[in-house]
């Protein structure tokens, strides 16, 4: 049922931004992660999320904020051999880039990585020692 004067598609759109909003709440409050919002924006009911930025996403994470969600973005698009983003190209990319059919799922895979990857070397000394030969932790002796 729509209202007299406002369209089928006006009232799809102000419907679609609802659903948006409800997400970025949960997101923001640590309700929701962001495999959640992916996950559901991947059924057939989530297609409003599909135009959600995932550097607004990023940002909104608790403890988080704009810069790491640019740090992020940047390692996903360093990965795909794509040049770096400033923040307002950066803040283009969506949900539905990122799960594109046609990349194969290489996107989804280089952002959970670089969603994954910490500021720590892989191992102490890196890259000029070389990387340790054995299985142990670091800090773990290794029995003889």
């Amino acid at each position: 049922m729509t209202r007299p004067g406002v369209s089928v598609a006006q009232m799809s759109a102000a419907h679609a931004r609802v659903v948006r909003a409800e997400w970025h709440t949960s997101v923001s409050l640590g309700l929701t992660t962001l495999s959640d919002v992916v996950r559901e924006a991947c059924s057939p009911t989530g297609r409003p999320l599909l135009r959600m930025s995932l550097l607004r996403l990023l940002a909104e994470r608790p403890g988080e904020g704009p810069a790491s969600a640019l740090r992020i973005l940047n390692l996903t698009l360093t990965t795909l051999g794509l040049p770096r983003a400033s923040r307002a190209q950066a803040s283009r990319l969506n949900i539905q880039w990122l799960v594109d059919g046609r990349a194969g799922g290489r996107r989804i895979l280089a952002f959970t990585d670089a969603c994954d990857a910490k500021d720590e070397p892989p191992w102490p000394g890196f890259p000029y020692a070389a990387a340790p030969t054995t299985n142990a932790r670091p800090g773990v002796q290794a029995w003889a």
